[in-house]
């Protein structure tokens, strides 16, 4: 659910309530003062509840929000872990070529996030 639904719901629950209370006050003048305010009051705890029951839903929707966060916030963590250990093993690999007298091949920070060396692509392309 998004904001403007529940403003939305919000706002129609109040507009609801206000015209029955106002429709119940204008239509029935000959109604006790008891009767209507039971009818006042019985408007206003149906708004109360309906409120109640969008607060739960959105504390649940939250919930779920925040543990979807909590688990991409991990997976980011555990994929910036395996980045620095693909550097630190493509740096040894390319300490390695050097130490035994060849040439490596050319590459930069740059190309080793974005994998263009493992899929084979020149810089020029």
């Amino acid at each position: 659910m998004n904001v403007e639904s529940t403003l939305l719901t919000v706002v129609g629950g109040v507009v609801t309530a206000f015209m029955t209370a106002l429709l119940t006050y204008l239509g029935v003048k000959n109604r006790s003062r008891v009767d209507v305010q039971a009818s006042l009051n019985n408007g206003f705890h149906q708004l109360i509840v309906e409120l109640q029951n969008e607060r739960k839903a959105l504390a649940e929707e939250r919930g779920v929000l925040r543990a979807m966060v909590r688990s991409q916030d991990s997976d980011i963590l555990e994929l910036r872990r395996r980045v620095e250990r693909l550097i630190a093993t493509t740096t040894q690999l390319h300490n390695f070529i050097v130490n035994a007298g060849l040439v490596p091949p050319q590459f930069d920070e740059d190309d080793l996030i974005l994998g263009s060396n493992a899929l084979g692509r020149d810089k020029e392309q």
